[in-house]
């Protein structure tokens, strides 16, 4: 019989793998000892304790949000759980973005510039936000399509990908019901057409996701090595 749960489990799999395979933190630089400092850093290395933790953040981020997917997918809330990968395709953009300034910054040294770069990828806001100390952020975030951009250098499709996961999170309702019919609620499989179309969307999205996971993980791991060279 085909219904949401045998239709879409075969994915769960793949969901899972995805999930293991950002399981593992990459190590934070050796070089770089833990706060709070027992001297004051300079401007250089407090900025880079900065992008440390901002990977660090972005990891986790990352983590948690691909574990939710694999829950909500599990329990056949499909269209709630591909919402949640753009967000992370986010978080590849932002996270290559940081490794492409710390890059540049190995080369022309402008201190000023990187700064400015890891304050707005790091606590840039639009909205009245509190940091973890108290105070309220100040710095105007760079706008994510220009991270999505950027990421096309190492990925030509990135803006084309990104244009259609957002799809799947406007208030409008023709992606939306494409997946609700492949959900528990909508559960539309007996129809040819949403059975034909719904495999290819899942297939294209998952493939996604596991390649902004493949990319997250590249990109933390090469930028925590730049961290500690630079430190």
């Amino acid at each position: 019989m085909n219904n949401w749960q045998t239709e879409t489990s075969v994915y769960v799999p793949r969901l899972e793998a995805a999930s293991r395979y950002i399981e593992l933190k990459p190590p934070f630089p050796r070089n770089i000892p833990p706060a709070p400092f027992d001297t004051p850093p300079s401007l250089l290395q407090s900025v880079i304790y900065s992008a440390v933790t901002f990977y660090e953040l972005d990891w986790y981020r990352t983590k948690e949000t691909t574990e939710a997917i694999v829950i909500l997918w599990r329990e056949g809330l499909i269209s709630a759980a591909a919402s949640l990968i753009r967000p992370v395709f986010e978080l590849w953009g932002a996270t290559h973005f940081m490794t492409d300034e710390l890059r540049i910054f190995h080369k022309n040294k402008d201190i000023n510039r990187l700064a400015l770069v890891v304050m707005r990828l790091g606590t840039g806001v639009r909205s009245e936000v509190l940091l973890p100390w108290g105070t309220p952020a100040t710095e105007k975030p760079i706008h994510v399509l220009d991270t999505i951009r950027a990421l096309s250098e190492v990925f030509p499709d990135a803006m084309a990908v990104y244009e259609a996961l957002c799809e799947s999170t406007h208030a409008n309702q023709p992606r939306y019901l494409e997946w609700w019919f492949l959900g528990k609620t909508g559960d539309n499989w007996t129809n040819e057409t949403v059975q034909t179309r719904g495999h290819a969307l899942i297939i294209r999205t998952i493939d996604a996701l596991e390649k902004t996971i493949t990319g997250i993980k590249t990109e933390v791991e090469i930028g925590m090595k730049l961290c500690g060279e630079l430190y």
